[in-house]
């Protein structure tokens, strides 16, 4: 299991708290274009991307079955997908600077395929609190919840998407709550629609990742009380 970022949030008293895990799997920087899979092989990525690197690895997995899946990069740090709409770069662990290496391998392969048409940026950061806690539900829930019979009509899952307007940036942020009996996960996605090469690359900027993250935490900080980074288990 690859290594994740723990938080602890305090839900607006220190003595209350729950943690809650990044979600690895889920956190991701997507490009959306006009892409050629099969420029990205391993020869390819090595002399272009990593200089010729003595120590690069690099495993692909094609898929047999359904060749509508992505084909699959596997190098150090970083696990890629490309199919021919979409490039995805996912950290193997948790935290900022695995967060990172997603930022500048993406950078360095779009600076050597610059004639690809490119069509939006999203960066995808995600949280999940594995035991569902009540106290955290609460903050977030409906009104209608009030005046539904729970007798009757047993509520076993709530998921609220909400989309914002990033009015500085011109991002859209797209916000998913996700609770139930077993877990929460909360769902942040950056997206920008843009077709120009130059604010992609200037967004990539390896430099500005933990923006990103950090800009993840202070949205849901207001909701949810103050956040802290921690190595301690829940």
């Amino acid at each position: 299991m690859p290594k994740q970022a723990k938080y602890r949030i305090h839900l607006f008293d220190p003595h209350i708290w729950f943690s809650m895990i990044q979600q690895v799997d889920e956190t991701s920087v997507v490009l959306v274009g006009k892409w050629n899979p099969a420029i990205l092989t391993s020869d390819w990525l090595k002399v272009h991307v990593f200089d010729n690197a003595e120590d690069f690895k690099c495993e692909m997995y094609f898929p047999i079955n359904d060749t509508s899946l992505p084909i699959k990069i596997n190098l150090e740090h970083v696990e890629l997908f490309a199919d021919p709409i979409h490039l995805v770069a996912k950290p193997k662990a948790g935290g900022k600077d695995s967060f990172k290496h997603c930022f500048e391998v993406m950078r360095l392969i779009i600076e050597k395929l610059q004639h690809t048409p490119l069509l939006a940026l999203g960066i995808n950061v995600s949280f999940v609190d594995k035991d569902g806690d009540d106290k955290f539900a609460g903050l977030v829930e409906l009104n209608d919840s009030k005046v539904i019979d729970a007798d009757t009509y047993a509520l076993k899952n709530t998921n609220i998407i909400r989309s914002y307007l990033l009015t500085k940036e011109q991002y859209t942020l797209n916000y998913a709550i996700n609770y139930g009996a077993k877990e929460v996960a909360v769902k942040l996605n950056f997206d920008k629609q843009t077709n120009s090469f130059d604010e992609v690359f200037a967004q990539l900027d390896p430099d500005t990742s933990d923006n990103w993250f950090d800009k993840a935490l202070e949205f849901i900080q207001p909701t949810f009380g103050d956040i802290e980074e921690t190595t301690e288990d829940h």
